[in-house]
């Protein structure tokens, strides 16, 4: 095996001693089996202890995709160079710094090798000798909570470099009610005194959402006052606060309170932060310090605390989360996650959870965690990750750029980029950071105004920015893709069981088009929502057409991440029910109805597939591809080859697709190329099967027709509701399709489809190129989405293929069609359970969820 070389460089003046890093590495197949076969070394040559997890295999059983947690020491400016290696036999690392977990009874304790943290079977935090016990303390208008725990997970008990524990467990009220579950997930680290905390707080209930409306101020949100963690140092010492990267450290010797209101940006007051009242409850610009006669106000604090002879704490992101605050009341430090403010409440929506990040430190050095504001971003050569195969059409030759490299560029303009937009809407505080503002939503307004949009990741930047960064190595992109990783799994994903199937666990579309988001938030729909100036909009919730798996995926190769790889999961039951059902008769019935009569009663033949041929079938066959990759569970990829058998054929006549309708059938390039994705992964595991061959023959029908007869949709605006420039984006899709094909057939064919691959490549650059909205969130997202494949396949060789032979049309009559449909509904009569009925039917009218509850509700 070539080493592979992970690259660390540091840019902001801060030396770097044994610094946590992890990272994701992937692996050709059929090189490395046995992970105990992997050594790693330093730029000096000497070997490191680290820990490796193996989270994905090749159908050969060798290393896909590994997992590397070490400590790195780097010299400000400096860069450093660690090398992945096999070796001959079994690595044996030995560690004076190796940690390990101790047991006893329910309790645990974590030795590192420099300290000890216990860790009480009954508390979400740990202790140590510097601190009295933390206290966790949730404030609701009915009174305080208390912590309880219900499980704890552990990887390993020893590591060479870091050992994690997770608590999971729930904030009971007074009237032992339980309110909302915590998930409490801590790091500790070899030879190290600094842990690492994320916390996350996350309601369950569903939401009402009358009339599929979904503002704030729902009776499914939990509203509370606080959420404070305090720690209180064995001896009343002088305690310390930086307040940024570089700025002098205050001593507080009485008490001291650090208090971040708001963004402190230019729009820090912004409509963005109205409550479920419309209200925008902030009244002071950026952060207010004050300690004894001590008083400075500023505008961004990223602050470090230190107290003498006990420990340092920061807090992650604190200003782009506000509200925050830091305190000091004797010997009590308190962290304010979400800080009492006046007699407002804070709100945590139905299915809504929000992830705090904290590190504590008790070596006693004031600047142990100076690191935490910047940590190092690990950088894999984009060589090594195209020689790996892991990542669909991924190039790094450097004769061969992408058409649209240039223009993917603008993301991280100091004007116009992803945190350029933030500061137009001030895309901040605990709700909305991360979020990237939808700016193509403002086209057509005047000069001067602006809709507040949320994007919720549509077309997925989150794995259009993790393959930049693999790609180029600059670091904007990974901290672009984490920040959005983070909202889209507490925030974008309706975490619930308690509401109807096709909505538990979805994926929230991005705010309506071309209106205000008002007291939606980040969930699309809102009553005061008018857009046709008149009538209140009709609402929904969220919808398979927007269901986005691959970048977290991706974010969970590369960091480990589980409420990454548990989205997707969650994503991908969640579109299966939107489309399976939940097997009721009512259910069926609905389906009948709205679905099966409209085509008995136009006679004649009809088309005899399932599934639509749209962006949401694509999006399934996406979420199934990625749940695959995780479980390694052949099921998925059976359900993939069921649904794509019954959403095309390769004897489709294209013709009664309608594609000439752009508006309602344009999405079905999406299910193309998801059906491109599953070949790509059948060929990787050398599986040229019959569902396989039914596969290609069905996108090269369709790619062919496509040669002869598609144009970029703006040659036709009269066919468009709106025709502006994401509709050139859009043709990307196009080109990659036909570059796919373009290995397939005999010279001339793939000479014709090669020639129209590049046509439309050619022409999204150009008309881009010269577009004033090119640097539009939409069009950025579309193009990042769809990166690489002019690259990949500039020189791709040609593949022998024979087409199948189909013997009948994928036609039925009206006869057939009734059959099919009595057939289904029988069997459904036959697993009929009326328990399972009223559950369907108690989400969509208040007479059956009454009846559901006098039934059901012991």
């Amino acid at each position: 095996m070539k080493p592979v070389r992970i690259d660390l460089r540091e840019h902001h003046g801060i030396p770097r001693t044994a610094e946590p890093v992890r990272i994701g590495v992937p692996l050709a197949a059929g090189v490395v089996h046995d992970p105990a076969h992997l050594q790693l070394r330093d730029s000096d040559g000497k070997q490191l202890p680290f820990d490796i997890r193996v989270t994905a295999r090749w159908p050969d059983g060798s290393i896909r995709w590994c997992l590397l947690d070490v400590a790195v020491s780097v010299a400000a400016q400096g860069e450093q160079a660690l090398l992945l290696e096999q070796t001959p036999a079994p690595t044996a690392i030995a560690s004076a710094a190796a940690m390990r977990l101790i047991r006893s009874g329910e309790s645990l304790a974590v030795d590192t090798g420099a300290t000890q943290f216990d860790l009480p079977a009954d508390s979400a935090l740990f202790h140590h000798a510097a601190l009295a016990p933390a206290q966790l303390e949730l404030a609701t208008p009915a009174g305080n909570t208390r912590v309880v725990v219900s499980d704890t997970t552990t990887e390993r008990d020893q590591a060479n470099a870091r050992l994690d524990c997770t608590r999971t467990g729930w904030f009971v009220g007074p009237d032992d009610t339980h309110l909302c579950r915590f998930e409490s997930r801590l790091a500790f680290f070899a030879g190290s005194s600094t842990v690492r905390w994320d916390f996350t707080i996350h309601n369950p209930n569903a939401a009402q959402h009358p009339g599929g409306l979904w503002d704030l101020g729902d009776p499914g949100s939990l509203f509370f006052r606080q959420l404070n963690l305090t720690l209180t140092s064995a001896q009343d010492s002088p305690v310390h606060y930086q307040l940024d990267a570089g700025a002098p450290w205050l001593t507080a010797d009485t008490d001291a309170s650090l208090q971040q209101y708001s963004s402190g940006g230019a729009e820090w007051n912004s409509r963005n932060h109205i409550d479920h009242t419309g209200v925008v409850p902030l009244h002071i610009k950026g952060y207010q310090f004050r300690s004894g006669q001590q008083q400075q106000d500023g505008l961004r604090a990223s602050p470090l605390l230190h107290c003498d002879n006990a420990f340092s704490v920061g807090i992650d992101r604190f200003w782009q989360n506000f509200p925050k605050a830091i305190t000091r009341s004797g010997n009590r430090i308190t962290l304010h996650l979400f800080p009492a403010q006046d007699n407002a409440l804070h709100e945590l929506q139905g299915g809504e959870s929000k992830t705090h990040t904290l590190f504590f430190d008790f070596s006693g050095h004031r600047d142990a965690l100076a690191w935490i504001r910047t940590p190092l971003a690990p950088a894999l050569a984009a060589e090594q990750v195209a020689t790996s195969n892991s990542l669909l059409h991924f190039s790094a030759r450097s004769d061969a750029s992408d058409a649209t490299d240039d223009l993917i560029q603008l993301g991280l303009d100091a004007q116009v980029g992803f945190q350029a937009k933030r500061e137009i809407i001030d895309e901040y505080g605990w709700r909305h950071f991360g979020d990237i503002f939808a700016d193509h939503e403002s086209l057509y307004l005047p000069p001067g105004e602006l809709y507040i949009s949320h994007y919720n990741n549509q077309y997925d930047p989150l794995y259009g920015f993790l393959r930049q960064y693999l790609l180029s190595g600059n670091s904007a992109w990974w901290t672009l893709a984490h920040e959005l990783a983070r909202h889209v799994t507490d925030i974008d994903i309706y975490n619930t069981q308690a509401d109807r199937a096709e909505y538990n666990g979805g994926l929230f579309w991005h705010t309506d088009h071309y209106v205000d988001a008002f007291t939606a938030s980040h969930r699309t729909y809102s009553r005061q929502q008018k857009p046709n100036g008149k009538d209140v909009t009709q609402g929904g919730g969220p919808g398979a057409e927007h269901c986005y798996t691959q970048g977290l995926l991706l974010h969970y190769y590369l960091t480990g991440s589980e409420r990454s790889r548990q989205a997707v999961l969650t994503l991908t039951q969640w579109i299966t029910h939107f489309y399976e059902g939940t097997g009721t008769l009512v259910e069926q019935l609905a389906h009948i109805k709205s679905k099966v009569l409209p085509k008995l009663r136009n006679g004649g033949t009809s088309l005899s597939h399932t599934y639509p041929l749209n962006r949401g079938v694509g999006n399934y066959i996406n979420a199934l591809l990625d749940s695959f990759a995780i479980t390694d569970n052949r099921d998925y990829l059976r359900q993939v080859e069921h649904v794509i058998r019954h959403t095309v054929h390769p004897r489709d006549r294209i013709e009664d697709r309608h594609f000439d309708d752009i508006e309602s059938h344009w999405f079905y390039t999406i299910f193309l190329q998801a059906m491109i994705r599953y070949l790509e992964i059948k060929r990787q595991r050398g599986e040229d099967d019959e569902a396989s061959r039914y596969a290609l023959d069905s996108v090269l029908h369709y790619a062919n027709w496509m040669a002869r007869h598609e144009q970029p949709y703006l040659h036709t605006p009269e066919r468009l509701e709106f025709p502006n420039d994401t509709w050139a984006a859009q043709d990307i899709r196009k080109a990659n399709i036909l570059f796919f094909a373009s290995q397939y057939g005999d010279a001339e064919q793939r000479t014709r489809l090669r020639s129209r691959a590049e046509f439309f490549s050619d022409y999204v650059r150009q008309h881009l190129t010269a577009s004033d909205t090119r640097h539009f969130s939409r069009i950025l997202a579309i193009l990042m989405q769809n990166h690489g494949a002019s690259a990949y396949f500039s020189n791709a060789p040609a593949i022998a293929h024979t087409p199948g032979t189909y013997a009948t049309e994928p036609y039925v009559t009206r006869g057939q069609l009734l059959g099919k449909t009595l057939i289904n509904a029988l069997r459904t009569l036959v697993r009929f359970s009326l328990r399972r009925e009223l559950q369907w039917l108690k989400f969509r009218h208040p007479l059956f969820l009454k009846a559901y509850h006098r039934l059901y509700s012991q």
